[in-house]
């Protein structure tokens, strides 16, 4: 029969952590929510997790040394796999800690010992099982390993290195060829890292693979839904709440972990460094640098009596796109229709900006009013899916959108989102975007200054659609196809 010690070691990886610390480590409400979705991919309902996590709230010594120890205890004719910025520092830092941990509780609480040879911190065996132990540096091999189970702990050593376009090609053609092709066929991957930057390995990822964020993804798991093998989970935890939408219900400013960091200190600590580098070292939210895409001067406001007089009647072309989202969950993207013009003199003004989180039936009803009171001359235009059920949702679109100026388009027809919006920043930066003043100025601006890293882009989505349609530009070597969208009222 099992001892209570060894029943409650095997839970899971946060309880193997409170048994074997002798109930030093503290199980806080972050930790649980990871250790939730950790026992989600021991399950295989996810195959691929992200964790961004500010420094020192316990993230590496649950999932880099505790759960591999685990995970081995528990299954041990599998192959666990780990990796992080440079061999030396995942061999000091995890596999020598997870080797000695395994050796004290491996017999007590899994009856498993370590191979007699097993002296080496970066390669270990189990006694009588083909399971064990491998690490390496991003950019190291694996060489002639499958892995059951791939941990990538900082993949990047510092700001710096996450910065220099080098090292980013580098740890993501490594992710590509070594990580991604290692996987076994029940393989599980899981990336944990300090977001530096917006094209270090989890942006890279994020550009090209689909995803969904933790909240999304345990309401699906929850109603007995199911995540794709090759969608990422993305467990997002800044050090101060942003407020509504945040996955433990805080209220924006609050700590994620007081009793470690405090908010007084957290606030401290972002008085003392610059926002740019605060929010990626503990809000987990990479900034853009300066002029990368969007900064805030390249918006001009045009107030409503100066819009009036001098600017209305000199707008020679409008059109209405929709940036549609595929879920109304709380924290998943919206639906966004962005009306804009072009004038005489070639300026580009945003003239109106409707967000919305609603079901599909009452989306198509906000379209076909929206396209009312814009009137026949201003072009509707959807984006969808190039697949059979993107098809058929545009056929619906068709049907009830009928007597409107309405066209839908394949997303994949005018590149990636960043590719897209490349155009309107240049615009910007040259020669300006202009806004009718209103109320939603502020969240559209907000909305560019964050992208491609912010949780949203709808806004700057249906805005890049805007701007290819009306000055007919194509992205990225990809020629404007004018039969996409047929032809605009002033044309």
């Amino acid at each position: 029969m099992l001892s209570n010690k060894s029943y409650q070691a095997k839970i899971s990886p946060a309880t193997f952590a409170m048994v074997t610390s002798h109930g030093m480590w503290h199980l806080y409400p972050h930790v649980q929510l990871l250790d939730d979705l950790l026992n989600y991919l021991d399950h295989r309902d996810i195959h691929r997790l992200m964790n961004w996590m500010p420094p020192q709230h316990g993230k590496s010594w649950l999932t880099s040394i505790n759960f591999p120890v685990w995970y081995l205890g528990t299954h041990p004719d599998d192959r666990f796999l780990h990796a992080s910025y440079e061999a030396e520092f995942a061999k000091k830092h995890f596999g020598g800690p997870a080797r000695n941990l395994f050796d004290e509780f491996g017999e007590e609480i899994f009856d498993i010992k370590l191979d007699k040879t097993s002296n080496s911190k970066d390669h270990w065996d189990l006694d009588g099982y083909r399971g064990g132990y491998d690490c390496a540096g991003v950019g190291g091999a694996f060489t002639g390993m499958k892995g059951d189970a791939i941990n990538i702990d900082d993949p990047h050593k510092n700001r710096t290195e996450a910065k220099s376009k080098v090292k980013q090609e580098t740890a993501y053609e490594w992710y590509q060829e070594t990580v991604d092709t290692r996987l076994s066929k029940k393989g599980i991957l899981n990336l944990i890292q300090t977001r530096w930057d917006i094209q270090d390995l989890s942006g890279r990822i994020l550009e090209v693979e689909p995803h969904i964020y933790a909240r999304e993804a345990l309401d699906i798991l929850e109603d007995g839904g199911k995540i794709a093998k090759d969608e990422w989970v993305i467990l997002d935890l800044p050090a101060l709440s942003k407020g509504e939408g945040d996955i433990l219900g805080r209220p924006e400013g609050e700590a994620l972990c007081p009793d470690l960091h405090p908010a007084a200190d957290l606030i401290a600590a972002r008085a003392r460094m610059p926002e740019q580098r605060f929010s990626a070292l503990y809000q987990c939210s990479p900034v853009p640098d300066a002029g990368e895409m969007f900064e805030r001067d390249y918006f001009i406001k045009l107030e409503k009596d100066h819009f009036n007089r001098y600017w209305k009647d000199n707008i020679i072309k409008r059109v209405r796109c929709w940036d549609l989202a595929g879920s109304q969950k709380k924290d998943s993207a919206n639906t966004a229709g962005v009306l804009a013009g072009i004038t005489a003199n070639r300026e580009f003004v945003i003239l109106d900006v409707i967000v919305t989180k609603s079901k599909p039936g009452a989306v198509r009803q906000l379209i076909y009013d929206t396209g009312l009171s814009d009137g026949r001359r201003t072009q509707i235009i959807v984006a969808h899916d190039p697949g059979q059920a993107g098809i058929d949702q545009m056929e619906r679109y068709e049907s009830e959108l009928r007597g409107l100026n309405f066209r839908p388009f394949k997303e994949r027809d005018l590149g990636s989102k960043e590719e897209r919006a490349q155009n309107h920043a240049t615009e910007g930066e040259l020669h300006k975007i202009y806004l009718r003043e209103a109320p939603w100025n502020d969240e559209y601006i907000e909305e560019h200054i964050d992208f491609p890293q912010g949780k949203f882009k709808d806004r700057v989505d249906g805005t890049s659609m805007a701007y290819a349609i009306l000055y007919k530009v194509g992205m990225q070597g990809i020629p404007f196809n004018p039969k996409l969208f047929g032809k605009l009222a002033g044309d």
